[in-house]
């Protein structure tokens, strides 16, 4: 074959490789993480199956206090939780910010709920080398308003979960001292405009810190709780669960 006749060839050949190549990479960036499961906050026994059901959506702060939450309620509710640590094949961390709220959420809402009891926020101003949140707080607001609308489609009794403090000093992830209060005026706004009651646990955490030695209630340089710092989270949450359930 002539060298002038392969050429027509080769273009077609390497247009067709190209394609195959966008086709692929378009196919990588509309997969999904798996679903966030989720768990009982601690084993369900045959007497709790037909108390009401509580979902707690939150972060690692909220797997502290889920266990004591789960106990504390064990002869009025059945409590879930979003399970363990799960990581994102896309960014290896940490997923559990809006975004993620967003991919989950109407898949969560596949069972019944009677009580939700929900937070995102720490995963949201989580900064980069660039010194930019990970959603930022516009974005934010905007993604709540979303989750906020479909978790109304529930006809689950709705609690907010104010986002807690992060101390001053270097995190890891990086996190900045005083970015939990833009977040949580903006998580406000839309719970306002909802009507959607406030469990404070910023200002529970706040109060728990000045009131003792700060080391007894979140650990140096972290936004994580001692056990002490949440059982007294895991109280604040027992009690709006229960006025919700009208105990």
């Amino acid at each position: 074959m002539k060298i002038s006749a392969l050429k027509p060839l080769a273009l077609k050949l390497g247009l067709l490789v190209l394609t195959l190549q966008m086709m692929h990479i378009s196919n990588a960036q509309n997969v999904q993480p798996a679903p966030l499961e989720l768990v009982p906050a601690v084993p369900i026994t045959e007497a709790q199956a037909k108390l009401p059901r509580v979902l707690l959506i939150g972060d690692s702060i909220s797997f502290g206090y889920a266990e004591n939450v789960a106990k504390k309620l064990s002869d009025k509710a059945q409590v879930f939780r979003i399970k363990g640590r799960t990581a994102s094949t896309i960014t290896g961390t940490l997923v559990l910010n809006t975004r993620a709220g967003l991919s989950n959420v109407e898949t969560w809402l596949q069972q019944p709920w009677d009580v939700i009891h929900f937070n995102w926020g720490l995963h949201d101003l989580v900064m980069d080398s660039k010194q930019r949140h990970a959603v930022p707080v516009e974005q934010y607001e905007a993604n709540l308003e979303k989750l906020v609308t479909a978790l109304e489609k529930s006809k689950a009794k709705l609690i907010w979960t104010s986002t807690t403090p992060i101390p001053e000093g270097k995190m890891s992830p990086p996190r900045l001292h005083g970015d939990e209060i833009l977040y949580n005026e903006a998580a406000a706004r839309v719970m306002a405009a909802h009507n959607i009651p406030t469990d404070d646990l910023y200002a529970v955490a706040e109060k728990a810190i000045q009131e003792n030695n700060p080391n007894e209630i979140q650990l140096t340089g972290n936004v994580h709780f001692t056990p002490k710092g949440s059982q007294i989270l895991a109280e604040s949450v027992e009690q709006s669960i229960l006025k919700a359930l009208g105990n």
